[in-house]
């Protein structure tokens, strides 16, 4: 199952797989582009990139460094189903 996430700096669009049988989350990035598209994805938790198409290293970077700040919140999320399994009154259902 893939999970949205959120829309990034530069209109970069952020999924997320459920917690995989090894434990471990894959995080897609991709960004349209005039030539069709750009995308990467990272694995968490140990943070290994996999498949870049079209990111330079300055790009890399960001992404390395917003991963790094969010991974905890993606991998919670999930473990329980995404957004969609958030419940307005309690949080996670």
């Amino acid at each position: 199952m893939i999970y949205d996430f959120m829309t990034i700096k530069d209109d970069i669009e952020v999924t997320h797989t459920e917690v995989r049988s090894d434990d471990t989350v894959r995080v897609y990035f991709q960004k349209p582009i005039e030539s069709g598209g750009k995308s990467i994805e990272c694995v968490i938790p140990e943070l290994s990139w996999e498949n870049n198409k079209g990111f330079n290293d300055e790009e890399l970077k960001y992404l390395e460094d917003y991963v790094d700040s969010v991974k905890d919140i993606i991998i919670e999320l999930a473990q329980k189903g995404g957004f969609a399994s958030l419940d307005n009154e309690s949080g996670f259902k």
